[in-house]
């Protein structure tokens, strides 16, 4: 899943007048579509530090 990184708003989907609630309630979908314990299947995103950690050699 690719997130945009511009805009909080954009990221949670959500218009720029939402409501605090509103805010609330969309980051925590958000948090729950991305957390790993609830998408064993799911790769870690590419932006994670073990992606980006070099392999010793």
């Amino acid at each position: 899943m690719s997130i945009p990184r511009d805009d909080p708003y954009r990221v949670l989907g959500l218009p720029h007048g939402a409501t605090r609630d509103r805010i609330a309630s969309a980051y925590r979908a958000l948090a729950r579509a991305l957390y790993p314990d609830t998408n064993p299947d799911q790769p870690p995103p590419s932006n994670s530090p073990a992606s980006s950690t070099p392999t010793p050699a």
